[in-house]
């Protein structure tokens, strides 16, 4: 009788159906001609930079995820701003860039807070995650927008 894999658990799939949602997002936002496989590791690769720190802490699945989707979100939602101005410059994307060490630091943060904390769930350990990793972004760019970037109306 041939051995099976072992299947993975719920927080594992949890945590690949959040970076899949980040590439999605990076995909999406890509151009579609000859620059979209630079752009494409230019969106994503900033976040798997973030959840590859995040992850030398060896955290729980559902933390993983709850980065990733954070990023995801953040992702989406600067490319939305972004693109609903009047003049999107290329040089705004600097503004992206500047706010990820919030990301990074709020991300080593929850890392280090959840790790081996079982007593939430994969659900509730992933948003509480999402939520950490959107508020240390959030505070950045509070910061850029008020310092090294105009954030302002159109």
């Amino acid at each position: 009788m041939p051995s099976r894999a072992p299947r993975p658990n719920n927080e594992v799939m949890l945590a690949i159906s959040c970076i899949a949602i980040g590439m999605a997002v990076a995909a999406t936002l890509a151009p579609r001609d000859a620059f979209f496989l630079p752009n494409f590791l230019f969106f994503w690769g900033t976040q798997v930079a973030i959840i590859a720190l995040a992850a030398l802490l060896k955290p729980r699945p559902a933390v993983l995820g709850g980065v990733s989707l954070a990023l995801a979100i953040y992702l989406g939602s600067f490319g939305a701003w972004l693109f609903t101005r009047t003049h999107p410059e290329s040089m705004a994307w600097l503004g992206f860039v500047f706010s990820l060490p919030g990301a990074a630091i709020a991300a080593v943060g929850v890392t280090l807070w959840q790790k081996n904390q079982v007593i939430y769930g994969p659900i509730r350990a992933c948003l509480f995650a999402t939520c950490a990793v959107l508020l240390g972004v959030s505070l950045n760019q509070v910061v850029v927008c008020s310092t090294v970037m105009y954030c302002g109306a159109k």
